[in-house]
């Protein structure tokens, strides 16, 4: 069963949580996913990181500030 199917909201935004911590080191001070300038994957990224921190209740800046 995949998190999305779950009635309890904090599955899916721990597994959000964690699949974003390898991102967020690999990106480390870098403002986009490539570099300097942004590609469409950034903004992909953004849309997902919209969606959890509304779902997250404002807590994905919270656990990583340089997203």
């Amino acid at each position: 069963m995949t998190c999305f199917t779950q009635a309890d909201k904090s599955v899916l935004v721990q597994a959000f949580m964690d699949k974003m911590k390898p991102l967020v080191d690999n990106m480390g001070a870098k403002n986009f996913l490539g570099g300097a300038d942004p590609c469409i994957a950034d903004f992909i990224l953004f849309e997902m990181v919209e969606f959890a921190q509304k779902a997250s209740d404002n807590a994905v800046f919270g656990t990583y500030p340089t997203m």
